[in-house]
Parts: structure tokens; C-alpha cells; sequence
């Protein structure tokens, strides 16, 4: 491993680099882009100069475009330094930037070449931003028209809780924004053919939608309560049909229960609840160290001390929620542990947990392995994709801004991949993606992926209001060699 001075050298020769591209007509780059690649080595062991700005949403701490006068280390490197700046120049390789440049360096400094890049893959579009917020876009959903594919509509949620801003939003295929029903905080959102339900956050309810025509429209909304008469804050949600005039609903919080209820299709959404299932419990004592290890290092390296507590009292908390039909299960992501699977074909289903994250984003450098998953904190958002006879079970790696492939067959976690749009925004930070396999137009011949992109950035890599970006399936399968 190089020197503390020889890493210097290599950072600063970085710079000047950048620098070079700032000043080659590409009018500069965002480098505080890419998640755990520059998120932690920026964070720690960089001062700044020129156009910088705190985003605490963000995991990379902070987000700076290099100026004219470049960036200043600062006098006190630590000791992982060198491993940081090897994800930096793998970073700039991925992005296709400076291919030769950056092995070229990573070979001189005697820095080890880890496993090849993560596949990438381009966002074909993007949506128009929501009204209000950096951050607040959340969960998509996709409801595909009838008889015209290509006239389908994208639903997504803003969480944004100032001033009645939050809504949902309806775009095209081709991005644009058709309707945005604002009034409340929702956070996450899912169909059942032409209904529409979203956790509202704001009231501790579900607000119901329906789509006529293609166009959406608010038609009810039902409080939650638990099983002792107390309302209580949904989060995540997903929903599976019963029959013609019910469906299920499943609802994980942040105190780890899921809670399952019945409701009618038609007004006034009348719910039932049947059950509510505390996964928390199901969490061993080895299960919760790593959380508790996980939770503290995401809060500290994100510099947010004073909420520990609280983020420790939440550390079973679930969101990502899907139901897969050909099995009869539901799988929930416990952000700081991993995937359980709820077994509906069975009665009395019981918690299985059927992977596990390996590690924190704040060091993966340290703990990944040829071999082992690359699977951290935050899991979030997922679907399930049924391609021929092979299903899988697709997420975000949020930490990492990375998306997981897992296959549920064999139940074993396959490979990685990012998203970008251009070269100037790398979609970070995934909440929420959906998917639709049946194909589109000819634009999306296998269907497409939409996810949420926590910083949207504009062609000189200024942050904009958050959106979501549109993935053709197609170009996926072709990233990750399954075409």
C-alpha cells in the first residue's frame, strides 16, 4: 500500500485532471457523485474551495463542482485513504471518463485492481421534476394502458411536507408531468389494475386513486389503526388482488411490523385488518449487532450524531414491499438487516430472512470480497421480474447507489448494476422502482424500470428537484449479458 504522500500525489494529480475537464468544454463535473465510491472520501478527508453546498439527505455529505482553483486536501489523511482514492478512479473508469488515465495511476501507485467495473446502464428518460424538494421524490408505480402500451402512465410519490406540496405525480413515457395531485406527505404507492394506493404520511391513512381514460383521480381515503384502536404512520406499502371486489394490503412501518389488511376495491374503501406481523422480533442477537454496527456508522459518517438514538430505537425499520404472485409471498426489506419473505401460501406465514446485506456503505472497501454479495444499507426499493421461466427479485442498494439483482429460484444474490443519464447524473440514492416487463412501444420492447433519483442533476451538475428516470429492460438485460 502507497504512502500517505504517494496517495497525495495520486489525489492531487486527480485534480488537476479534473480540472482539465472543467476547462475542455464539458464545463466542469460533479465529483461528490456516485455513492460510497467518493461519498466517504470526500466527506473525511477533503476541504473545499469553490461552489459547495451540505445535503444531509444525500450520503456523500456534501455536494461540490470543482472551480478553477481546485479542492484542498486537508493536512490529516487517514489511513484508508488509499483504498478511497482506488473507488475514485474506479469511479471515473465506470463513468468512461478517463479509462487509461485512471488504471494507468491505480498501476504506478502499486493500488490493487479490484473485480471488474459494475455494469452501467442508460436511463433512456427522464421525468419533469416535482413541484417542491431536493429529495422528496420517493416510490413509482406503472399503470399500462389497456389496448394502447404506449399511452401508459407513470405514478410518483412526493413526500415533500411543506406548505401541502406533496402529492402524486402522473407522467408519460416520455417524461412529461400530466397531472400532480398535491395536498399531503405520500410516501409510497402501488396498483391493482386501475386503482391506485398511497401511504399518506401527512393524515395516517391511505389515500385510494382511481384511472379512467388515463386520467387519475382522488376517490377516498381511509384511516389506519392498529390492533389497539391507535392510528399509526404508514410507510411502505404493497398490494395484492383477493378477488373481483377485495384486495390485500400490506404495510411495513418503521417499528419493524408489517401489518396486513383487507380492503374493498370500490368506495368507500372500507379496511379490515387482519394481522400484524413483528419481524423486528424475529431479529437475533448476531442479526442485531450488525444493525446496531450498521445504523452507527451510516449516522456518524453522515455527521448526524444527535439523531443515533432515534436511528437505533428505528433500526428494524421496513419500507421496500412487493408481493409475487407466482409464489404467494410478500418480500419486505428491513433497511439495515435484509429481505424477508412472507409465505402466503402457507396459513400463519412466518418471517424468513432470505438474504442479508454484508456490510456498511461508510466501508465497504474493507469487508467486500471476490465472491460475496455486494448487497449494504439502506435496501429499498424492489419489484419482482418474471422473464421466461427465470424470476427475480430486483433492489436498490441505496448506500452504494446501486441496483441488486437476486434470484429467486436459487435465492441467491447474481450481480450489481447502476444507472445514469449522461454523464453528468448518475441516478444515487434509490427509494422506490417499479417494473413492467410487457413491452411499451417500441421504445421499451421488454418493458421498463423506473427509479427514483435523489439527486437530480441538471448538464452542469447543479442538484435540481428530485424525479425519476425511465429504463428501457431491454438495455438491462444487455448491460448484464442476459440478452
Amino acid at each position: 500500500m502507497p504512502s500517505n504522500k504517494s496517495a497525495l500525489a495520486i489525489g492531487m494529480l486527480f485534480i488537476q485532471l479534473n480540472k482539465f475537464l472543467s476547462t475542455d468544454g464539458l464545463g466542469g463535473m460533479t465529483i461528490a457523485t456516485g455513492g460510497s465510491y467518493l461519498g466517504p472520501f470526500f466527506h473525511h478527508d477533503m476541504r473545499y474551495q469553490g461552489d459547495c453546498s451540505i445535503s444531509r439527505r444525500a450520503r456523500v455529505g456534501r455536494i461540490c463542482k470543482a472551480s478553477k482553483d481546485g479542492i484542498n486536501f486537508s493536512d490529516s489523511l487517514d489511513s484508508n485513504l488509499s483504498n478511497k482514492l482506488t473507488s475514485v478512479f474506479l469511479f471515473l473508469e465506470k463513468e468512461k471518463l478517463m479509462h487509461n488515465v485512471a488504471y494507468a495511476v491505480l498501476l504506478m501507485a502499486g493500488l490493487p485492481l479490484n473485480a471488474a467495473p459494475i455494469p452501467r446502464v442508460e436511463a433512456i428518460v427522464e421525468t419533469t421534476p416535482i413541484p417542491a424538494g431536493e429529495g422528496d421524490t420517493d416510490d413509482p408505480a406503472i399503470w399500462v394502458h389497456p389496448t394502447l402500451p404506449e399511452k401508459s402512465l407513470i405514478l410518483g410519490t412526493s413526500k415533500y411536507g411543506k406548505n401541502g406540496q406533496g402529492g402524486l405525480a402522473v407522467y408519460n413515457l416520455q417524461g412529461q408531468e400530466l397531472q400532480f395531485l398535491a395536498g399531503n406527505k405520500l410516501n409510497n404507492v402501488d396498483l391493482d389494475q386501475d386503482l391506485a394506493i398511497a401511504t399518506n404520511r401527512s393524515l395516517n391513512a391511505l389515500d385510494f386513486f382511481t384511472i379512467e381514460d388515463g386520467v387519475v383521480s382522488f376517490s377516498g381515503r381511509a384511516p389506519l389503526f392498529d390492533q389497539q384502536g391507535q392510528s399509526f404512520e404508514p410507510y411502505g406499502l404493497c398490494v395484492s388482488p383477493l378477488d373481483e371486489s377485495q384486495l390485500s394490503i400490506f404495510l411495513p412501518t418503521k417499528s419493524g411490523i408489517v401489518f396486513h389488511f383487507q380492503a374493498l376495491r370500490q368506495p368507500p374503501y372500507s379496511i379490515n385488518l387482519i394481522e400484524s406481523i413483528d419481524i423486528g422480533s424475529q431479529v437475533s442477537l448476531e442479526q442485531d449487532t450488525l444493525i446496531r454496527d450498521v445504523v452507527t456508522k451510516e449516522v456518524l459518517a453522515e455527521g448526524d450524531e444527535d439523531e443515533l438514538e432515534e436511528k437505533l430505537q428505528e433500526r428494524f425499520i421496513l419500507e421496500a414491499c412487493v408481493f409475487d404472485p407466482l409464489r404467494k409471498k410478500v418480500y419486505i426489506g428491513m433497511e439495515n438487516l435484509g429481505i424477508w419473505s412472507l409465505d402466503f401460501s402457507q396459513p400463519n406465514p412466518k418471517p424468513k430472512l432470505m438474504t442479508s446485506i454484508q456490510g456498511s456503505w461508510t466501508d465497504i472497501g474493507e469487508w467486500e470480497k471476490p465472491g460475496t454479495s455486494r448487497i449494504t444499507d439502506d435496501i429499498e426499493g424492489m419489484d419482482v421480474i418474471q422473464r421466461g421461466d427465470q424470476s427475480y427479485l430486483l433492489f436498490s442498494s441505496q448506500g452504494i447507489s446501486e441496483f441488486s439483482l437476486f434470484d429467486l429460484q436459487a435465492e441467491r444474490w447474481m450481480e450489481n448494476f447502476q444507472i445514469g443519464l449522461n454523464t453528468t447524473d448518475p441516478i444515487t440514492f434509490t427509494d422506490g422502482l417499479a417494473v413492467v416487463t410487457q413491452a411499451l412501444g417500441s421504445q421499451y420492447p421488454q418493458g421498463i424500470l423506473v427509479v427514483h433519483d435523489d439527486q437530480n442533476t441538471d448538464a452542469q451538475g447543479n442538484v435540481q428537484r428530485a424525479n425519476y428516470k425511465i429504463v428501457s429492460l431491454a438495455d438491462v438485460w444487455q448491460a448484464l449479458k442476459k440478452d
